[in-house]
C-alpha cells in the first residue's frame, strides 16, 4: 500500500465511511485506480465481491453476484 499524507488519509476515511467500506478496501481500490492510470482498474478484494474490474465511465463488473452500497452523490 502507498503512504499516505495525513490529508490524504483523511479522505480515504471519508470515502470509505460515506460508501460503507473498511479503509482496507478503499486503500485497496485506490491502489488498483493508480495502478490503471486513473482510467481502469483490476481489483481483488473481499468486500467488493472478490475480483473484478471498474472503467471510467462508471462500468465496473464485479467478480460475483452481491449487491454492493451505491455510493451517494456530493
Amino acid at each position: 500500500m502507498r503512504q499516505l499524507s495525513p490529508a490524504g488519509q483523511q479522505v480515504i476515511n471519508d470515502i470509505a465511511r460515506r460508501n460503507g467500506f473498511s479503509v482496507d478496501a478503499t486503500l485497496s481500490m485506490l491502489d488498483s485506480v493508480i495502478n490503471g492510470n486513473g482510467s481502469q482498474a483490476q481489483f481483488n478484494h473481499p468486500e467488493f465481491s472478490g475480483s473484478g474490474q471498474w472503467m471510467r465511465g462508471g462500468m465496473i463488473m464485479p467478480g460475483a453476484q452481491r449487491q454492493l452500497p451505491v455510493a451517494k452523490p456530493g
